[in-house]
C-alpha cells in the first residue's frame, strides 16, 4: 500500500525518526477495534520497527490469527511483544455477549518510552452508547480495597502510567482484572473532562467507530468540545493537537445479510460530516484514513472491518 498526494510529499518514519519527532509527547488514540491496531502498529514501531506486514498472526492481526481463546492469547502476547514497556489495563471474556462487553470488557493501553518522555496511549470507545471505563495505574489499582483513599482521577497521570508498565501476566488475566471494580467509568465526555484531563496528553486521534453514521449532534459536540477543552483549549493553539480521524470502510452483504461470499460484498462507509463540520468550527486538523483505504479490496481485510498488518503500518 502507497498512497501518494499530488503536489505533497509524504515522509516516511522509521524507529529513530519517529522517537525523536514525538519526544517528550503524550499521543493519545480514542477509538474501535480498527483504532486499536494502529495503537499497536505505533507502539511496535517506536520500539522494534514496523511490525512483520502479511503474516496471518502477528500483533496487527485481528481475531482469527490467535486461535480458539483469541482474546486472552492476543493480550497476553501483544503485551510480551513490548516488552514491559506497557501498561495493559486488557481483559474481555473470549464468548462475548453484548452485555459481557458492555459490563466486562478492559482494554485501555498505555505505551512510554522512559528515556524520551515519551507516551502512546489507546482508550477503546467500543460502543460510544456504552461510555468509557478502567483502573488507576500503579499502587491505585483497586484503591478501594486496598485502602488507599487519597487514589483518584488525578492519579492517572503520564509518569504514573508510565512508572506502572509491565507484562501483563495470566493472573492478571485469569483472576485479577476480571474481579476488579471499574475505578473510572461514564459518558465519553466526562471520561475526557474528568480522567484524560490528568495524562498530560498534547496530542489526540479521536474517531467513533464503525457504529453507524453519526447523527446526535449533541453527543459529537459534547465529545469533540471535551477533548478540545483538554488537549488543545482555545488561546493556546500550540498547547496540543486535536485530529480527528476519518471511519474507515467495512465490507457488508449486499443483501442486508449477516455472511456471504466475497463476490456477494459490498463497501460502506460511516457518515461522519458532522464531526467534520464541530472539529472544523473548534479548528481540528483531520486525519484521514478513510479515503487511501477506500482504494482496497477484500484481499487487503482479515475481516470485513480489519485490514491486514501492512495497511496498519502505512496509517
Amino acid at each position: 500500500l502507497r498512497y501518494n498526494i499530488k503536489g505533497c510529499k509524504l515522509r516516511r518514519f522509521d524507529t529513530d525518526s519517529a522517537r525523536s519527532c514525538l519526544r517528550n509527547r503524550h499521543v493519545l488514540f480514542i477509538g474501535d477495534s480498527v483504532t486499536r491496531f494502529q495503537y499497536t502498529a505505533f507502539a511496535h514501531l517506536l520500539l522494534l520497527g514496523y511490525p512483520e506486514p502479511t503474516g496471518t498472526k502477528g500483533f496487527c492481526i485481528a481475531k482469527g490469527g490467535w486461535g480458539e481463546f483469541f482474546w486472552r492469547t492476543f493480550f497476553l502476547e501483544s503485551s510480551k511483544i513490548l516488552q514491559g514497556r506497557e501498561l495493559c489495563d486488557c481483559y474481555r471474556p473470549n464468548k462475548l455477549s453484548g452485555a459481557a462487553a458492555k459490563q466486562g470488557t478492559s482494554e485501555n493501553r498505555h505505551f512510554s518510552l522512559s528515556e524520551y518522555n515519551l507516551t502512546v496511549s489507546y482508550l477503546p470507545l467500543l460502543n460510544p452508547n456504552w461510555g468509557m471505563k478502567g483502573f488507576w495505574p500503579g499502587k491505585c489499582r483497586n484503591a478501594s480495597a486496598t485502602g488507599m483513599s487519597r487514589c483518584s482521577d488525578a492519579n492517572m497521570t503520564k509518569q504514573a502510567l508510565m512508572d506502572a508498565a509491565h507484562v501483563l501476566t495470566e493472573e492478571e488475566f485469569d483472576v485479577t482484572l476480571p474481579s476488579l471494580p471499574f475505578e473510572w467509568s461514564g459518558s465519553v465526555g466526562s471520561v475526557i473532562r474528568n480522567v484524560v484531563k490528568h495524562m498530560g496528553v498534547d496530542t489526540l486521534l479521536f474517531n467513533s467507530g464503525l457504529w453507524g453514521d453519526l447523527t446526535n449532534e449533541k453527543s459529537v459536540k459534547d465529545w469533540m468540545q471535551a477533548a478540545h477543552e483538554v488537549v488543545c483549549p482555545s488561546g493556546q493553539p500550540h498547547r496540543g493537537r486535536c485530529l480527528w480521524k476519518r471511519t474507515t470502510m467495512q465490507f457488508v452483504c449486499s443483501n442486508g445479510g449477516v455472511k456471504c461470499p466475497i463476490d456477494k460484498q459490498e463497501k460502506k462507509f460511516t457518515g461522519d460530516s458532522l464531526a467534520l463540520k464541530t472539529g472544523k468550527g473548534l479548528k481540528w486538523g483531520v486525519y484521514d484514513a478513510a479515503t487511501p483505504t477506500s482504494l482496497l479490496s477484500q484481499k487487503d481485510m482479515v475481516d470485513s472491518k480489519h485490514f491486514k498488518p501492512y495497511v496498519s503500518n502505512e496509517l
